[in-house]
């Protein structure tokens, strides 16, 4: 990466958007063991009090939605959560590789690879609207989520329009000397 501060401030967000996605897609055994349930109902054919029956219940159910929402089930990783990381992975990639590539020489190269990260950081956000939407995750966790891609999108977009200008002024000035 450059020396450029706003370069490190984006990289860096890229960065924390990458380690929070994969914190929050992390796959996690949904399933309920079988020899847990005969033991839990066990326990509760034992209760003699209706009401110490309902508590147990409801406690055990509250336990099971808990441990459901700490992370991707099986399948939601395989459908969202692996392509997600991916993304991630691909927008930091995107960064450092178009940072790498000498402006001066292919500025177009490097905007292409600008829009690059432009087209997966939008990727992302519909993914995560996706698994908001299908409760995979929730309004908060998307809320968060939705913000730090946002952070690297909007800078991204800024690096973006200033290449583009620095392109058009080289431009500009190559035509300007070879007339």
């Amino acid at each position: 990466m450059g020396s450029n501060a706003k370069d490190l401030l984006l990289a860096a967000k890229a960065r924390d958007l990458l380690i929070y996605t994969r914190k929050k897609t992390k796959p996690v055994n949904s399933d309920v063991d079988a020899r847990d349930v005969a033991k839990l109902l066990r326990r509760i054919a034992e209760l003699d009090d209706l009401g110490r029956v309902r508590e147990v219940s409801t406690a055990t159910a509250g336990a099971l939605k808990k441990r459901s929402k700490d992370g991707f089930s099986k399948v939601a990783f395989r459908d969202f959560g692996q392509d997600m990381r991916d993304i991630t992975k691909d927008i930091l990639r995107g960064i450092y590789a178009a940072n790498n590539i000498p402006f001066a020489t292919e500025p177009e190269r490097r905007i292409a690879l600008i829009d690059e990260v432009l087209n997966n950081a939008a990727l992302l956000l519909e993914y995560i609207s996706i698994c908001k939407e299908a409760e995979i995750i929730s309004v908060q966790t998307a809320g968060i989520w939705s913000g730090k891609a946002v952070d690297v999108k909007r800078m991204a977009a800024s690096w973006r329009i200033n290449s583009a200008q620095r392109a058009q002024a080289l431009k500009t000035k190559g035509c300007t000397r070879q007339g």
